[in-house]
């Protein structure tokens, strides 16, 4: 980093460090009265399950499996207000896109291919000199969004809008604040990242990421893309969404003929008749004493082969609403027991 840029850095953590007192310097207390009389909008969506409104949603692939095509593919969409790959509605919205991977030659030619019309609602930039990092930098785009009535903000990628170190908590954390600031000015923002090379320290599905974990808990949303060893399938999935419950990942049949591209959601083959829900319901009932949560998460696997962070994430939700209690086991396992209704009080199945 240069002396410049060195500069500009500190004066932004400078800022964060005053963002949230009162005029007067102090912070604000809030009661856990009044925390739960506060009445907060129900979730809302850019792209129904996908996009959070207000949020930050990022596109993770490894090199080459269509990150950039399904980013504009979403913005098509988005602008005319119809639904992602025909199943996730999108909320008719005006964007801005800020590439600095590709030339706007070929972010045309792929447009084109997509089937976009030229009285789509999208802006571009093409600014090499863009960094959300610089302070002058972020309140041009807050301004010309304000201006041009502009409420979803893409940019291609995130590495090409900082000057951190993308593997420095401290800095990108830093980054993702100033990022949030535009959330706060009512921006959606979707960005792309890379993923790491296969094998290298991927403990769980939220790791895949490039850089520090702090860019996954800086996030409202990760949707990843994996091509087949074909290259005629992609199969995207979700490692996270604050918002709501994950999706099950599913696939994208990639069409291409007259040089137009299509992306066509394929059926589920053998997809079973009951929801997650009732799957780990029907285990449990076999079960009165209750199983371990890797015995659950394995005797699901048997019934349909679902991934295991989609089937925990389910098993918490249960958890959540009541209908799983959670008990300690040998070891500090932890015990999952049904729940029923009797006599109008919820008991546990023992």
């Amino acid at each position: 980093m240069s002396i410049g840029q060195k500069k500009d850095f500190e004066n932004l953590r400078e800022e964060a460090k005053t963002e949230g007192n009162q005029k007067d310097g102090t912070f604000q207390l809030l009661s856990i009265k009044d925390l739960f009389s506060k009445k907060f909008p129900k979730n809302e969506w850019i792209i129904n399950n996908l996009v959070p409104k207000e949020g930050i949603t990022i596109v993770s692939a490894p090199p080459g499996n269509y990150k950039t095509w399904i980013l504009l593919r979403m913005a098509i969409d988005i602008a005319r207000g119809e639904k992602l790959f025909r199943k996730y509605q999108c909320e008719k919205s005006r964007i801005l896109i800020i590439d600095k991977e590709n030339h706007p030659r070929e972010i045309r030619k792929r447009l084109v291919s997509l089937g976009a019309s030229d009285d789509l609602n999208i802006r571009f930039m093409f600014d090499n000199n863009f960094l959300i990092t610089k302070t002058d930098h972020k309140r041009q785009i807050i301004q010309l969004c304000e201006d041009n009535n502009i409420k979803v903000v893409i940019f291609d990628s995130l590495v090409r809008i900082n000057n951190v170190d993308e593997n420095s908590a401290q800095e990108m954390s830093q980054v993702f604040h100033e990022i949030k600031e535009l959330c706060n000015k009512g921006l959606t923002i979707i960005l792309t990242h890379h993923e790491r090379k296969p094998g290298m320290n991927q403990t769980s599905s939220q790791n895949m990421l490039r850089g520090s974990t702090d860019i996954v808990a800086s996030v409202n949303s990760v949707i990843s893309i994996k091509k087949d060893i074909d290259g005629s399938i992609l199969t995207l999935s979700q490692p996270k969404l604050r918002e709501a419950r994950e999706f099950e990942k599913f696939d994208l049949k990639i069409q291409a003929s007259n040089d137009l591209l299509n992306f066509e959601l394929m059926e589920i083959e053998n997809k079973p008749t009951l929801k997650i829900d009732d799957v780990i319901t029907q285990v449990l009932k076999h079960y009165p004493s209750g199983l371990n949560k890797k015995q659950l998460v394995d005797e699901i696997k048997k019934i349909n082969p679902y991934g295991e962070k989609y089937i925990r994430n389910n098993i918490k939700y249960l958890v959540q609403k009541n209908k799983i209690k959670e008990t300690k086991g040998i070891k500090n396992s932890q015990i999952c027991s049904l729940v029923k209704e009797k006599n109008n009080k919820q008991e546990t199945l023992i």
